[in-house]
Parts: C-alpha cells; structure tokens; sequence
C-alpha cells in the first residue's frame, strides 16, 4: 500500500515498480549481478516484458492511489 514495494522493500516508487514488470525482471546496473533480467538465460518461461508509455504508467499509478 505504501512505499517501499516489494517483497523485499528495493523498490521505492509505483513508477519504478511499472518499470521492473515492463523489463520482465530487473536491469541491474553494476556489481556482479549486472545484467537485463529478460535475457537471462535461467529466466522462467512464463515471465515476459511488455512495453509501457510515461502517459500509462502515470495513468496506472493515479488509479492505484484512488
């Protein structure tokens, strides 16, 4: 219901959390986990991307918080 999101409170904002389901999992930046988490080969089959606009996710995000 409120920040952080999360099963393990990482993600701090609705938007980013839009963000993480569009990738089809995390895209870590740096460190030894680096990587698109769409392209992992290990990803589970039924765990896919889709594309999302800003207008939508702020759309999205505003009737979440109705």
């Amino acid at each position: 219901m409120t920040a952080p999101y999360m099963h393990d409170g990482s993600i701090a904002t609705l938007s980013d959390v839009l963000d993480h389901y569009a990738a089809g999992r995390r895209a870590i930046k740096d460190g030894p986990l680096a990587g698109v988490g769409r392209e992992n080969r290990n990803k589970a089959p039924n765990v896919h991307w889709f594309a999302i606009t800003d207008a939508e996710k702020r759309d999205v995000v505003a009737f979440s918080r109705v």
